[in-house]
C-alpha cells in the first residue's frame, strides 16, 4: 500500500508540474503545441519554458517577441501600438 501512495504521489506531482509549466507559459497552446497534433507531449511543456523575449517597434507599434532559445526563431509576437500623447 505505501508503494501504491507512493507512485500516486509522484503522479500527482508530475501532473501538477506539467498543469503550471502550461498556464504559466505567456505562449498560446497552439504555440506550445509545436507538431499541431492538438495535445501537448511533456517535452514541449517542457521546451515552453525555453523562450526569451525582445522588445521591437514595427509599423508605429511596440511588439514583445517571444523567440526559441534553442535556434532564435520568433516563437509568438504580442503588439501593441504606441500612443504618441503618452510621456514617460
Amino acid at each position: 500500500m505505501k508503494r501504491f501512495r507512493t507512485s500516486l504521489i509522484m503522479i500527482a506531482v508530475l501532473l501538477l508540474t506539467y498543469t503550471y509549466l502550461l498556464v504559466s507559459s505567456p505562449l498560446p497552446y497552439s504555440v506550445i503545441d509545436q507538431d499541431s497534433s492538438g495535445i501537448v507531449s511533456p517535452a514541449e511543456a517542457v521546451a515552453s519554458t525555453e523562450i526569451e523575449t525582445r522588445s521591437l517597434i514595427k509599423a508605429g507599434e511596440l511588439c514583445i517577441e517571444y523567440f526559441w532559445l534553442k535556434n532564435g526563431k520568433t516563437a509568438h509576437s504580442v503588439c501593441n501600438e504606441i500612443d504618441p500623447t503618452a510621456s514617460e
